[in-house]
């Protein structure tokens, strides 16, 4: 209920609150579906409250839009966990990093997960080459 009373200060309203709980409104669809223009005669609107009343109308469809196009975004889907091999001059043999997930960890992340297992101080850097020699 609160957020019909807020709804209604917004647009200047406020005082209809009481009669539009009378008339059953209990949320926000119910200005856009359940109440009529007789209605608002019946109450005694004055012709710019009307005006407000439209316009409070509108700003609820607006919202009810944008609330159905987040809900019909996808969900992300998580990718699946691979692991990759690395190595450096310093220690030859082969380190394996587990769980990385292509959907978040981009190649930064990569770079700051060695510097952090390898205890890399922030003077240095780390470069990351394909099996190829490729950067």
């Amino acid at each position: 209920m609160a957020a019909i009373f807020n709804l209604l200060q917004q647009h200047r309203l406020e005082s209809y609150y009481n009669q539009f709980l009378q008339m059953g409104v209990k949320d926000e669809k119910d200005f856009l579906d359940g109440v009529t223009d007789e209605d608002l005669y019946s109450m005694g609107l004055s012709h710019v409250e009307k005006n407000r009343f439209y316009s409070m109308r509108t700003f609820i469809q607006k919202l009810s839009v944008s609330q159905r196009q987040v809900q019909t975004v996808t969900p992300v889907q998580k990718s699946d966990l691979f692991s990759l091999w690395y190595t450096y001059p310093k220690c030859p043999e082969r380190k394996l990093i587990k769980d990385m997930d292509p959907a978040q960890n981009t190649v930064e992340d990569l770079m700051l997960r060695i510097s952090y297992l390898e205890n890399i101080g922030n003077t240095k850097g780390v470069c990351i080459y394909t099996v190829d020699g490729m950067p």
